[in-house]
């Protein structure tokens, strides 16, 4: 066999003998090659090889059940046709083979044919795409209507025709394999409309089909050019044009699913009768199972792609009155079911979805999550990059000269590179991974909105304005999900501690997570994947800087802090420039490497970056920091009044309490600490902000965690021999360490 090329890949599965329960796939031209089975002098000797658990070879089918890496079986329920396999048992040569392929008809040409153990003949039909047949009941109708339009049983004798049907049955993978046509393909619409059928429980057969007259009128003319004078619609009388001898030019009465002559047969005949069956069932197929075909119901709404490709919802007058504008009827013929009531069944059954959301950078319209399927309403992709290699700032001078300026200092501009890179290069490549929020602080008219708004927001393809959901302020967050980018300009957070741990508990969620619950008005809320980025650019002032979030050893490795410059650069024109020069951006990022000194890990690409005042000012603002100082100043003056050598105090929040009470320099301030859970708690979020000098002693005993606090350095001490009063809140502190253990990336 030549390779195949440029063909479509349909699936193959594969068992290695008939006890196994592992299955495994290959594109279907791969199985063909695969080991030949050994040699045997009988068939029982086979059969008896293939049934024994250690053998290796190969049995294969064309059916992908619902867990596609265990066998078909009944709990394990076909979901997929990939083809379809007809086994013969009469002997014949590989030239009757050849010239009996040739009758099959146009458009079922078989792609594969081998031979069986016995000599017998194998064919194999590939689909042009997978089939979901939804149910073995529905997979069984398909498979018999596939038997019927192949004509598989006419020009070979011998099919196994409970084989023909039955989609769990493995074959073993036989010798001489020929390669038919390599291009060959069951077309989608025509599988399509076979599955509408039989999930309709339609039965074709001995009816009269209803076709449109504009497309009787077409092939009437095309066939028999001339011989039909006069409109040729409902109701209308001439000649019989199929019968050349027919003279009577009222012979024939038209009529909706075929014609009444009054001359010659005498009888009503259905189009298939004059036009040929091959003519009905190629426009029912494009007809019927085109207007059905790609269309999704959630349940709810019926949604099908309108001109430009944009999933669109509709209700179910709607779409009735598009499958009507598609050619299907809306009346059904003698009191039947319509066709459209038809199509309208078969996509609440057939065509569900638990949903339609928008997926960020997917460019499936399915997208998969456990068991459930979704149809994917969003197809967003990022910037294309132009197809020349860029150095910096080549072709992007405008954009190399603004990056460059407002992360001029500290490294920043090759960090924050680093950081959209990673995000750019995930999602042109349709897998997205996660990244840290970033926050971007600077005086007010350097352009940090720009920069999140028209630089990050326009390479990534939109931004979403997050202020009041993370803040906590809004709960739905349906129209968030369509956005890549989640931005916050110039906001304020809350100054009280409950609603500034609140935020930063969303931010903090909001990163690590892979999925977060997506609300949408007056639906059940739905856990679902979103992973694009946070941007919060704020001003420099006390205020504005409550919008970088409490840091702690958990959050610092999901955040940047960036320190904005003041840049030269003319915003005048600006959004046209950039918008021109985004490509060649995109070109350079796309070809850009993450410095070996900057990589993270797998989770987030890139390692973090805090700016050293803006995290100074982050710990300032976090939650537990005036406990913190409370506790600074009682263990100066603990240990100012201990021996030298007592070099720790270890215990839990009671015995604390009970000795920061008997600090001098705290007495009007007991009812900070009077507390023994508020101490306690406080105590471990200072454990987590690593200040070097608090931690946990052994483990948690019956008398609740113990804590260990160290000595001072000399150098801590104040020269007075006691601390007098305490400092304020949002100062640095002698003897912290707010840069430990985590240090910024400068």
């Amino acid at each position: 066999m030549t390779p195949e090329t440029q063909t479509p890949s349909s699936l193959g599965f594969h068992i290695p003998n008939h006890t196994s329960h592992v299955l495994r796939s290959l594109p279907f031209g791969e199985i063909t090659k695969l080991p030949e089975r050994p040699a045997f002098p009988t068939k029982d000797a086979m059969l008896a090889w293939a049934h024994d658990g250690a053998t290796q070879g190969c049995f294969y089918n064309l059916a992908e059940p619902k867990e596609p890496a265990r066998r078909l079986t009944k709990d394990n329920a076909v979901a997929f046709l990939h083809g379809v396999i007809a086994d013969y048992d009469t002997k014949v040569s590989r030239t009757q083979l050849i010239e009996a392929v040739a009758k099959f008809p146009v458009d079922f040409k078989p792609a594969f044919a081998s031979t069986t153990f016995s000599g017998g003949a194998r064919i194999v039909w590939l689909f042009e795409k997978k089939l979901p047949v939804y149910s073995p009941e529905i997979c069984k109708a398909v498979l018999l209507r596939l038997k019927k339009e192949t004509k598989a049983a006419k020009f070979l004798g011998g099919l196994d025709e409970p084989a023909f049907i039955d989609p769990a049955r493995y074959f073993e993978l036989g010798t001489d394999w020929l390669e038919l046509d390599k291009a060959a393909r069951i077309s989608s619409k025509a599988l399509a409309q076979f599955v509408f059928e039989a999930s309709s429980k339609v039965d074709w057969r001995d009816r009269g089909v209803i076709i449109p007259m504009e497309a009787i009128a077409a092939e009437v003319e095309r066939r028999w050019p001339g011989r039909w004078t006069g409109p040729f619609a409902v109701g209308a009388m001439g000649i019989r044009w199929w019968d050349s001898s027919a003279t009577h030019d009222s012979g024939a009465w038209i009529r909706e699913s075929g014609v009444q002559a009054f001359s010659g047969e005498g009888r009503f005949l259905p189009w298939a009768e004059i036009l040929g069956a091959e003519f009905v069932s190629r426009f029912e197929r494009e007809r019927v199972g085109g207007a059905v075909d790609g269309m999704y119901f959630d349940g709810k709404a019926y949604w099908v792609k309108d001109g430009e490709g944009t999933w669109c919802d509709n209700n179910s007058e709607n779409t009735q009155r598009y499958l009507v504008g598609r050619g299907l009827r809306k009346e059904g013929r003698r009191g039947e079911v319509s066709e459209v009531e038809r199509a309208m069944t078969h996509l609440a059954f057939n065509a569900r979805v638990a949903g339609a959301f928008p997926f960020l950078y997917r460019n499936e319209d399915i997208v998969r999550i456990g068991h459930q399927k979704f149809l994917n309403t969003l197809k967003l992709s990022p910037v294309q990059p132009d197809a020349t290699v860029r150095s910096w700032g080549d072709g992007f001078p405008w954009i190399a000269k603004y990056l460059g300026e407002i992360f001029a200092t500290d490294n920043q501009l090759e960090i924050f590179l680093s950081w959209l890179g990673h995000f750019y290069r995930s999602a042109l490549e349709f897998k997205v991974r996660k990244g840290q929020a970033i926050f971007v602080s600077g005086d007010a008219n350097v352009g940090k909105t720009f920069l999140s708004q028209r630089v990050i927001g326009g390479l990534m393809g939109g931004v979403g304005e997050a202020q009041r959901y993370l803040l906590g302020e809004e709960q739905y967050n349906s129209s968030l999900f369509e956005k890549p980018v989640w931005t916050i300009d110039d906001a304020v957070a809350g100054a009280d501690p409950k609603s500034h741990g609140r935020y930063s508990q969303i931010i903090k969620k909001t990163v690590a997570n892979f999925t977060l619950v997506y609300r949408r008005m007056f639906s059940d809320p739905l856990t679902l994947p979103w992973e694009g980025r946070i941007v919060v650019t704020l001003n420099d002032d006390p205020e504005s800087i409550l919008m970088l979030p409490n840091i702690d050893t958990s959050m610092l490795d999901k955040v940047m802090f960036f320190k904005a410059s003041k840049t030269t650069v003319s915003f005048g024109g600006a959004e046209a420039k950039v918008a021109a020069e985004m490509p060649a951006f995109a070109s350079f990022l796309a070809a850009h490497k993450i410095p070996e000194h900057l990589r993270g890990d797998e989770r987030y690409g890139v390692k973090p970056y805090h700016n050293a005042e803006l995290r100074q000012r982050a710990n300032d603002n976090s939650k537990g920091v005036e406990f913190l100082q409370l506790l600074h100043l009682w263990r100066t003056s603990y240990f100012l009044s201990q021996d030298e050598k007592v070099t720790e105090w270890v215990g839990n929040s009671t015995a604390l309490i009970t000795e920061m009470a008997e600090c001098e320099s705290l007495k009007g301030l007991r009812q900070a600490f009077a507390n023994s859970i508020t101490v306690g708690k406080n105590l471990n979020v200072v454990v987590r902000k690593n200040v070097g000098w608090v931690s946990v002693h052994g483990r948690h005993n019956e008398l609740g965690t113990q804590f260990r606090i160290k000595r001072p350095q000399a150098g801590e001490f104040p020269t007075a021999g006691r601390a007098s009063t305490v400092k304020p809140a949002g100062r640095p502190i002698d003897g912290m360490n707010p840069e430990a253990p985590v240090s910024a990336a400068a």
